[in-house]
């Protein structure tokens, strides 16, 4: 059972900050006034406020008295609900940039698409996904949100021809559900699940079927003509491929036996020439075999040389930095000391000290010493830097004696080759031309053994194909057992005959005074899995009834549908708004009491249950008791 909503007061604001209000009470709410005096406007307010997600100027179209546009001289409007004992405050703002497709809940800002999921959250409605047309489609199920409930909520003032018009019986069907507290159960996971297993297993099944078509005449389009292929089968191919292996092997065995007969054909005729190729043969691979082990040499040579190189380049290096040192000794050897490196204080030479001592230590000086040992370093790094360039010199030298010995074995081995080319052109003349016939055919043969292989996997892919359909069929299977259990659990017949109760309720209490309001019988609802259908005089009620009686009956649905508030397990939230269509019939000889007696039972069900509401907004009323009458002058 969800909980009740109640509007407790609805305010607009003017572009002149006027802030209008409309206090709204528990019970039924009459709004009353001649036509076009604004009662509509306040409705549409409320249908705004409850999530609309269509533009403010489709809204609002209409013109007040001085011309100007209601949705222009409205900036913004709010509205006051109480759910169960929670109080929300509900405010849309179309005039403020960012804010025009926004609805404000307690100053917090939502889409207004996610204002359904809020809405049904708060009365603990569940959102539940339906099946809308064919189920079986790729569309995806849409979600049974609040405002395809809010038109069976909210009986606009030009909408009197249908439950809810321009709303697909599929969308109806999943909203009664949804009241009667059975969607939950109808639209299940399993449901859902069983739904998109069966569309999976329908396109498994126009695959496999395809899938065999195109393997079908692929299969005769790849059979030689000797072979009748209709349907290609694991059998089939198999067979196929066992008779070209045969024919494979018997080509084989004759092309052996024409290579053995010709074979032995030289062998009588020359023994000489045998003994030739041998030896010719041999001189080959020994000379192969050397220019083997020379390029091995050579390889060793190169990498000794550049070893040898590198070395070379170091001691360069080390031979020029010298140089450069004995150079720069002698361009600052004049230079002297003119501070104590221990106290920075000036040194002055003294007389005492001459040219060969140090006047810093007083100990002889040798210049010579200290040249000479740079050129000794000097004279032995250069030593060494020609020894290895010896060295060098000599490895080349073997290179190139190697390179001239590889080129006349490469000589040699040509002459070899040149020796015994006659004699393999003879032995491939003494082979038979049917040779090559055979390895022909036989490569024919082979590709389509190749062919049929493939056709194998691509019945491997079918029979996959086939294992999935059936693990679907499987699954299937126990969803629907479950699902047949969910079902024998929902007493369709149960909730349909509440429904019907309170419908056939309200028609009695309308003939009480004037039985002619009614001459048909009662209405019949009934309610399953895949649809519902609402009878009068055994035919459906938009096709049997006239005007007048299709009036009654859709304020008899709407008071079914209120009464069901207080059915526990039901979902309805307790709220019912009806703009009343411009003329009502009158059935009464006083015109003025022609609304009174549609709306006297709905006071009569609010009196019994507290947290029912009811707006209505008509022209003719007058000393309706229990109601909150309220009277509308102006837009």
């Amino acid at each position: 059972m969800s909980k009740q909503i109640r509007i407790n007061s609805v305010s607009r604001i003017t572009a002149d900050g006027v802030i209008e209000t409309l206090e709204l009470q528990s019970g039924v709410n009459i709004l009353e006034g001649p036509p076009n005096s604004g009662k509509t406007v306040w409705l549409n307010f409320i249908d705004f406020l409850m999530g609309d997600t269509g533009p403010i100027e489709e809204v609002l179209s209409n013109e007040d008295a001085n011309g100007k546009k209601l949705y222009e001289k409205y900036i913004a409007a709010s509205m006051n609900i109480t759910i169960f004992d929670k109080t929300i405050n509900i405010e849309r703002k179309w005039t403020e940039q960012g804010a025009r497709s926004k609805v404000y809940i307690d100053g917090t800002a939502i889409l207004a698409q996610d204002f359904s999921d809020f809405i049904l959250t708060e009365l603990e409605i569940p959102v539940l996904h339906f099946p809308k047309g064919n189920p079986f489609t790729d569309k995806a199920w849409p979600s049974l949100s609040w405002r395809m409930m809010l038109r069976h909520i909210f009986r606009q003032e030009n909408y009197w021809s249908d439950l809810a018009d321009k709303q697909p019986e599929s969308e109806q069907h999943a909203v009664l559900a949804q009241f009667l507290g059975i969607a939950a159960k109808m639209f299940s996971q399993q449901f859902g699940d069983v739904v998109n297993k069966r569309k999976q297993l329908l396109k498994l099944e126009a695959e496999k079927e395809q899938f065999g078509a195109i393997l079908d005449n692929i299969g005769k389009s790849m059979a030689s003509p000797k072979e009748n292929i209709t349907f290609l089968t694991h059998d089939t191919i198999k067979k196929s491929i066992e008779t070209l292996e045969e024919k494979i092997k018997a080509l084989l065995e004759k092309r052996q036996e024409i290579i053995k007969g010709e074979i032995e054909k030289v062998e009588k005729g020359n023994k000489e020439m045998e003994n030739f190729i041998l030896q010719k043969t041999a001189e080959r691979e020994k000379f192969i075999e050397e220019i083997y082990k020379v390029n091995k040499k050579q390889k060793g040579l190169i990498a000794r040389i550049s070893d040898f190189r590198s070395i070379h380049k170091s001691i360069k290096q080390e031979v020029d930095k010298l140089v450069r040192t004995k150079e720069a000794g002698s361009l600052f050897a004049d230079l002297k000391i003119t501070n104590c490196p221990a106290c920075d204080q000036p040194i002055s030479q003294t007389s005492l000290v001459g040219e060969d001592h140090c006047f810093l230590c007083h100990r002889t000086t040798i210049q010579e010493q200290v040249e000479n040992r740079i050129d000794f370093e000097i004279a032995q790094l250069s030593a060494e830097k020609d020894e290895i360039m010896e060295l060098i010199t000599s490895l080349e030298r073997d290179i190139n004696e190697l390179n001239t010995h590889e080129d006349k074995l490469r000589y040699d081995l040509t002459l070899v080759d040149r020796e015994m080319a006659p004699l393999r052109n003879k032995m491939t003349a003494l082979i038979s031309p049917e040779v090559g016939h055979i390895d022909a055919e036989r490569g024919r043969y082979e590709e389509q053994i190749e062919g049929h292989k493939r056709m194998l996997k691509n019945l491997d892919y079918k029979d996959d194909l086939i294992k999935k359909i059936d693990d679907l069929n499987t699954d299937i299977a126990k969803l629907d057992e479950q699902l047949n259990t969910q079902e024998e659990e929902i007493n369709f017949e149960e909730v349909g005959s509440i429904f019907e109760e309170q419908m056939a309720y309200y028609l009695n209490e309308l003939i009480k005074k004037n039985p002619e309001r009614w001459r048909h019988k009662r209405p019949t609802f009934r309610i399953g899995e895949k649809g519902f259908m609402l009878k009068v005089n055994e035919g459906k009620w938009s096709k049997t009834l006239g005007a007048t009686s299709k009036l009654y009956f859709l304020f008899a649905y709407h008071y079914g549908l209120l009464a069901l508030t207080k059915v526990p397990n039901f979902n309805y939230p307790g709220l019912l708004i009806i703009d009343f269509p411009p003329e009502l019939p009158n059935t009464e000889r006083d015109i003025v009491f022609s609304e009174n007696y549609v709306v006297e039972p709905f006071v009569e069900l609010c009196k019994a249950n507290e947290n029912l509401q009811v707006i209505i907004a008509g022209s003719s009323f007058r000393n309706i008791k229990g109601v909150n009458s309220i009277s509308i002058s102006h837009d």
